[in-house]
Order: C-alpha cells, then structure tokens, then sequence
C-alpha cells in the first residue's frame, strides 16, 4: 500500500499522489535540524539520494521513512502528519511521551509545564462559563 505521496510500504497496490507533498515535509523536518550530508550519513547512503528525496525525484519508501525520522530525531509519523496523510489523533501528552529528543527529566519537566497549562486553561475557561 502506498502512504501519502511517494511513500511505498512495498506491496502490489499502490496509489498515485502528489509527490512533492512529502518531500516538501521531509526538507521542512530536516532543515534545521542536520544536514542533508549528516543524513545520508546517518543513513548509509548517497547525499544525493536525500537530495533527490526532497525533490521528488526518488520515491521515499515506507522503511526509508521511519528510517529517515529517526535520523533526524523526530517522532515517528512526523512527516506524513506534516504532508497531510496521515490525522493526528494523538494527544500532546503522548507526542511529548514519545520524542526521542527528550530524555526522561525533560521530558518529566514538559509533561509537566503541559499539565500546567492544561489545568491554568481549564481554571480560566470554568470561571468564565460561571460569569
């Protein structure tokens, strides 16, 4: 089955779709972050490979993805969320659980300035409704 544009998780349906979508998403997560060297690099294969996956030129496969997020240190199904394949029916509380960007004291530290803010929105909101 083919996921969002380009992304071939292998099998014999696939559907056709707007290619630069994805390789849009993937420059945007990996600009900033490291260089497209420093990926190929992470990845074990040609610099032009990324190039050409960003230009969509090559087709991005599934494994290739998953592969690609974690070399860049963003959670999983980032890019296809940010090409508009995939709904984020994740909560903000399992994202920040599950970046592995954070180690378990940052990551103690943002679930708790979420909560915080959760709670300080929900205070604000309640008093409101009782005026």
């Amino acid at each position: 089955m083919m996921y969002g544009v380009g992304v071939d998780a292998g099998s014999e349906h696939r559907e056709t779709a707007d290619v630069p979508r994805i390789s849009q998403a993937l420059r945007i997560e990996r600009e900033g972050r490291i260089t497209q060297g420093e990926l190929a690099r992470r990845l074990g294969v040609p610099q032009n490979y990324v190039s050409r996956w960003e230009t969509g030129a090559r087709p991005i496969k599934l494994d290739d993805l998953e592969r690609i997020e974690a070399a860049v240190e963003i959670p999983k199904g980032t890019i296809l969320r940010r090409a508009g394949y995939v709904d984020d029916p994740t909560d903000a509380r399992t994202m920040i659980a599950g970046d592995p960007r954070l180690n378990p004291p940052e990551r103690n530290a943002v679930l708790l300035a979420y909560d915080g803010a959760v709670a300080a929105t929900a205070a604000i909101t309640a008093k409101r409704a009782r005026k």
